[in-house]
């Protein structure tokens, strides 16, 4: 885990598109400030107000991570 400021990198991985051929990648943090698992989309720099989704607890938010497999690009 990776630790920077008020954030923690938790995880990250490449999704791909229904396509199959479009890929990103998508963070996991955690927001030691606010209390609250943050998920973004082809960004690097965690933040809040632009997140792809977040989550209270733990619990929720592996299994959301666990659960994105590329279809949030065709969004």
């Amino acid at each position: 885990m990776l630790f920077f400021g008020r954030w923690r990198l938790i995880a990250n991985k490449v999704i791909v598109s229904a396509d199959r051929v479009t890929k990103a990648n998508y963070y996991w943090y955690y927001d030691k400030k606010n209390k609250i698992h943050v998920f973004m989309l082809g960004e690097h720099k965690p933040s809040v107000d632009w997140a792809d989704w977040t989550e209270e607890t733990e619990e929720k938010a592996k299994e959301w991570y666990d659960n994105c497999n590329g279809w949030l690009l065709d969004i």
